[in-house]
């Protein structure tokens, strides 16, 4: 079992001055940055799958408000991770309109995209996606450095960072030599070192025992309400459940949110992808049904 977390809130960033001029993220639209975080219409995305094209998602309209956690459940190859993936402007979709952070996507070129998800959105993977060979500070340091931030300053907001995570003795480790946890919380800290607006998660805890998974949630949200970022998270983990403002339930391309109040059974079996019943429509137009794919 690895060491519980510190009590240490993250800090937000101060950009240094006299940075090296790099491609800046695209102008948002104020009101609509204000009414949602996220907001998805009419989104559908298939895969090409052997001979068969498969509908992940379809139709699929979601708004997700500034300073939200959702979690995302369902069971595997629901299209949560896709989900995920579209919010994050990692994939696109096939049809619809995506708006992060007050951005139309649509409208973007591709530097505009990295240079957004470079500054703006902080990304926690499931098998953390730490470099190889370098230390835990030049790992947290990464995104600060692709945004034109100088050696020194990276440093000490690198160090900061750690010593909020609970591993400022670390530093200079290699995180090969670092037990799972200490890597998580590595990639906690590297996804909110540039301070971004929209934290994504992909199943943060899947490595995790369960005292360090909560620990490790718990730390993540607590964060990310102290700054106001906005949260969405992937899991199967329904002991986490608890940590969300909203849980949405992803099943064959249907979107069906859980009410807050709603029981530990239900939610427990929202994340197992158990029968449909255990999730409550609360918003018509944010449930969707998977047709056959075209031509099948």
């Amino acid at each position: 079992m690895d060491a519980s977390f510190p009590d240490a809130m993250i800090p937000a960033a101060s950009p240094p001055m006299n940075a090296p001029a790099r491609p800046a993220a695209p102008p948002r639209s104020p009101e609509a940055a204000a009414a949602s975080a996220v907001r998805l219409r009419g989104v559908s995305k298939s895969f090409v799958r052997g001979e068969a094209r498969a509908l992940v998602l379809d139709a699929v309209d979601l708004q997700i408000r500034p300073g939200e956690a959702t979690f995302l459940v369902g069971p595997s190859g629901s299209g949560k991770t896709t989900l995920l993936s579209i919010i994050g402007c990692v994939l696109t979709p096939d049809a619809g309109a995506v708006e992060v952070l007050g951005r139309d996507v649509r409208r973007l070129n591709r530097s505009q995209i990295a240079a957004l998800r470079r500054r703006e959105i902080g990304f926690i993977f499931q098998r953390m996606h730490l470099i190889r060979g370098l230390t835990a500070l030049e790992n947290v340091c990464v995104p600060l450095k692709l945004s034109g931030w100088r050696a020194a300053a990276s440093r000490r907001r690198g160090l900061e960072l750690l010593a909020a995570v609970g591993l400022a003795d670390r530093a200079d480790d290699n995180p090969a030599r670092m037990s799972v946890g200490q890597c998580q919380r590595i990639a906690l800290a590297r996804a909110l070192a540039a301070d971004p607006a929209l934290v994504l998660a992909d199943e943060p805890t899947a490595s995790l025992d369960a005292e360090t998974g909560r620990t490790a949630i718990d730390l993540l949200r607590r964060t990310t309400v102290m700054l106001g970022k906005t949260l969405i998270v992937v899991t199967h983990d329904h002991r986490i459940l608890h940590f969300a403002d909203r849980v949405i339930a992803v099943e064959q391309g249907r979107l069906r949110e859980q009410l807050p109040s709603a029981s530990r059974e239900a939610l427990e079996a929202a994340a197992h992808g158990s029968s449909a019943s255990a999730a409550v429509e609360l918003r018509l137009d944010c449930t969707t049904h998977l047709g056959p794919p075209a031509g099948l």
